[in-house]
């Protein structure tokens, strides 16, 4: 009769051990939401001072973010023609003399930071991300979900 618990405890031990031992960390999660291991393009859908593409009554958001699992980042916008969305091309501002980083990268668990400005994650899924700015000089919220360009 001992040794079945015995038994039965080292079971669940070595259980426990091996399933514990299988979760992703958070950070990995956060940036395989964001990159899906390689990269990912998330459309910009809401956003304040967003702008939009109009054809028939559907709205087409105008710019996209693209990440990738090495930190590199940018700004994209989808040139229209006759009512379609063409590929993305990288969007470019003129920042004078203040020069802007291409990356991004994890802070913390609920915090990255995009082009050098820090964002607290509000929700993060395979297909959707809401994030919020923390920056004085820009407090919005955005929300994103997963580009079909993929």
């Amino acid at each position: 009769m001992k040794n079945r618990f015995k038994i039965g405890y080292l079971i669940c031990f070595i259980f426990i051990i091996i399933t514990s031992g299988c979760k992703k960390t958070l950070k990995e999660n956060i940036i395989y939401n964001l990159t899906n291991n390689s990269f990912k393009y998330w459309d910009i859908v809401e956003h304040p001072g967003n702008y939009y593409y109009k054809n028939k009554s559907k709205r087409f958001p105008i710019y996209c973010y693209y990440f990738d699992i090495k930190g590199n980042f940018s700004s994209m916008v989808y040139p229209i023609n006759k009512g379609r969305r063409k590929r993305t091309i990288p969007f470019t501002k003129d920042f004078s003399d203040y020069i802007v980083p291409d990356t991004w990268e994890y802070e913390s668990d609920s915090i990255i930071k995009i082009q050098g400005y820090e964002y607290r994650i509000i929700k993060l899924t395979e297909d959707s991300l809401i994030i919020s700015s923390l920056s004085a000089s820009y407090l919005g919220r955005m929300v994103m979900v997963t580009s079909i360009q993929q």
